[in-house]
């Protein structure tokens, strides 16, 4: 497959990222999306380039290599909510809101989580639909996060501090029954 990335160069918070890598995880990315019928081309490559250092500039974050765009588009793309024509404006959103839920939760959700989130929202409850994303859903993800009550994928998820079997509360979990026999005084 052509994936259409040439030489260009892109720039984000920090610094010039090497043309090498990011022409290899763009056309790694082109190549495992290729049955959504999404072509990352090099005009594309270069918007979401300037989005992703906008938003890190924004959100004073910073990210060596593409990584969370990369993420994106590789857990997005078989949705069937986005296409050709709006895939640019579409995950451009998406590593806005990304960045934004980062930077309003303090890192509290590891990144792969907070994706998992946003991808059963986008796809269970907005039905593709961005604004309702970030209307709605996106700030309830973080207000429950910066609670302590996880991501809220499902009742069960104890993922707040992006650690399994560490519930909200602080405990790891068991039955902490005490009988003040091990009482230290």
């Amino acid at each position: 497959m052509d994936n259409s990335l040439t030489n260009f160069n892109l720039t984000g918070s920090g610094g010039a990222l090497t043309e090498v890598r990011v022409q290899r995880e763009l056309a790694a990315v082109n190549d495992e999306i290729e049955e959504t019928g999404i072509v990352i081309t090099e005009p594309m490559a270069k918007a979401l380039a300037e989005v992703r250092a906008q938003a890190l500039k924004d959100t004073g974050r910073f990210e060596a290599g593409a990584g969370a765009l990369t993420k994106i588009i590789r857990l997005f793309s078989p949705t069937g909510y986005i296409s050709q024509s709006d895939a640019e404006e579409t995950f451009s959103e998406l590593l806005s809101m990304f960045y934004y839920a980062k930077s309003e939760t303090k890192d509290a959700a590891t990144d792969d989580r907070l994706l998992e989130a946003m991808l059963d929202a986008f796809e269970n409850r907005c039905f593709g639909d961005l604004e309702l994303l970030r209307g709605r859903e996106l700030e309830a993800m973080i207000r429950r996060i910066n609670r302590g009550d996880g991501v809220g994928i499902d009742d069960s998820d104890n993922y707040s501090t992006g650690f399994a079997g560490s519930g909200s509360d602080g405990s790891d979990g068991s039955d902490d029954s005490d009988d003040g026999s091990n009482d230290v005084m």
